[in-house]
């Protein structure tokens, strides 16, 4: 019988992981909602909307974040029936 194969994360998601989202961005500090809600998985980066038009070639992810989290009961049922 043959291991599983290793899986590694990819770079980009290492990236992300380590990056300070929501941070003002150094590169536009006037401009208004300048905060890095944006990451390049090309160049594993975050950006803020003003360092987008930069990016048009790369594959960016929009970072979304929420104050509260409800939990669907169809999506995850529960098993103590």
């Amino acid at each position: 019988m043959q291991p599983a194969p290793v899986r590694c994360a990819p770079q980009w998601l290492r990236g992300l992981l380590s990056e300070e989202l929501f941070d003002v961005c150094v590169a536009h500090p006037g401009e208004r909602k300048n905060d890095k809600n944006h990451f390049c998985v090309d160049c594993a980066a975050a950006l803020c909307r003003h360092c987008l038009p930069h990016e048009h070639a790369h594959d960016v992810l929009q970072i979304r974040k929420y104050r509260q989290v409800r939990i669907q009961q169809k999506l995850y049922p529960s098993y103590r029936e």
